[in-house]
């Protein structure tokens, strides 16, 4: 939360649609205060193109089928060439493996790939 309200003013920001659709899951006012704080954000949308790299990068990356959700976010920045991608998924993501393999793919294949870190690593020094 640190970043979003001293750092996101510095970054042109934007969400896909499979965040906002995550951030309408649960609790109806969190989930209310949620969607509210990401209206004015560009959306980019989840198409067959970028289902077709997610699949592409979660085969390359041997990654397990219930990380697809995961890859969606990946493929979206990648198609749409985000220079980072913001995220608190360790496991399948903001992960040195996982980064490791994707620049390796990166290289070989010309894929763009945005930077993946969370949010703490993304504040000003």
């Amino acid at each position: 939360m640190e970043w979003w309200n001293t750092q996101r003013h510095s970054f042109e920001v934007f969400i896909s649609a499979v965040v906002v659709n995550e951030i309408s899951r649960g609790d109806h006012r969190a989930a209310a205060r949620r969607v509210e704080i990401i209206k004015e954000l560009d959306l980019l949308p989840l198409n067959d193109e970028t289902r077709t790299l997610a699949e592409f990068l979660l085969e390359k990356i041997r990654m397990p089928g219930k990380a697809l959700p995961d890859f969606f976010h990946l493929a979206i920045a990648s198609y749409n060439r985000i220079d980072y991608l913001l995220t608190w998924n360790c496991r399948h993501l903001a992960n040195a493996a996982v980064i490791k393999r994707l620049n390796e793919i990166r290289l070989s294949m010309n894929i763009h790939v945005p930077v993946i870190c969370t949010p703490d690593e993304l504040m000003e020094v």
